[in-house]
């Protein structure tokens, strides 16, 4: 996917996520966030919201900005 593919992706993922992130927007957030951070993939514990809200962040700052 080019990175007008994955704006579109991440705006759509980002405009559901209000209280919840479901598991298939977890996935999202994790392939994008490896390709963009280039890191490995890897999926942080749900249970850790710190690392959850930083990884939205970090995308709402490459993507959305």
């Amino acid at each position: 996917m080019g990175l007008d593919e994955d704006v579109r992706l991440w705006g759509d993922v980002r405009s559901k996520i209000v209280s919840k992130l479901s598991n298939e927007h977890f996935k999202i957030m994790c392939v994008l966030h490896s390709k963009y951070f280039k890191h490995r993939y890897n999926e942080p514990c749900t249970c850790n919201k710190r690392i959850l809200r930083q990884w939205i962040l970090d995308l709402d700052n490459k993507l959305l900005k």
